[in-house]
């Protein structure tokens, strides 16, 4: 797991004069308008601010997305589709993994802590195995009442 961002990509963020300070960059990346703000620098005249809003709901966070996606799509910048869904959960270092890959997208310049080939499993696979089951799911294990399963919230703040 990936501690911090390095220096290197945490001093050409300060060198853009952004709106917000990154202080948790899971936070930071996870409803677009950080990196929406990061393709204004570069490409002017296809971010217009105004379209992106700056908020935690899921929608606002699929509104920013969809329009950076377009950008991304038309820049070339082939940056994975699991990357950017991983990034819109809140998935363990997705943020940073995604602003490397943007800083060496924009720059040019090697980061040489990107993983190669993306070599991280933003599934929760490994979480869903710990859940318990019932017999609608898994039908030669033994029945466990649901009322023991966790309740989940869709839309719970990155922390």
């Amino acid at each position: 797991m990936m501690a911090a961002l390095p220096r290197d990509v945490i001093k050409w963020l300060q060198s853009l004069d952004l709106t917000y300070q990154v202080l948790n960059v899971k936070r930071s990346t996870t409803n677009g308008f950080l990196v929406a703000e990061i393709f204004s620098w570069y490409f002017p005249d296809d971010v217009t601010m105004h379209s992106y809003r700056n908020g935690d709901s899921y929608n606002t966070k699929r509104a920013n997305w969809d329009l950076l996606e377009q950008i991304i799509k038309k820049r070339n910048l082939n940056i994975p589709e699991d990357l950017l869904e991983a990034v819109i959960q809140c998935k363990p270092d997705a943020g940073n993994i995604l602003l490397q890959v943007l800083y060496n997208r924009l720059t040019n310049r090697e980061v040489r802590s990107v993983p190669p080939e993306y070599d991280y499993d933003f599934t929760d696979s490994a979480y869903q195995l710990t859940l318990p089951y019932t017999r609608a799911t898994r039908p030669h294990s033994p029945l466990r009442p649901t009322s023991t399963l966790p309740s989940a919230s869709r839309n719970r703040p990155c922390t």
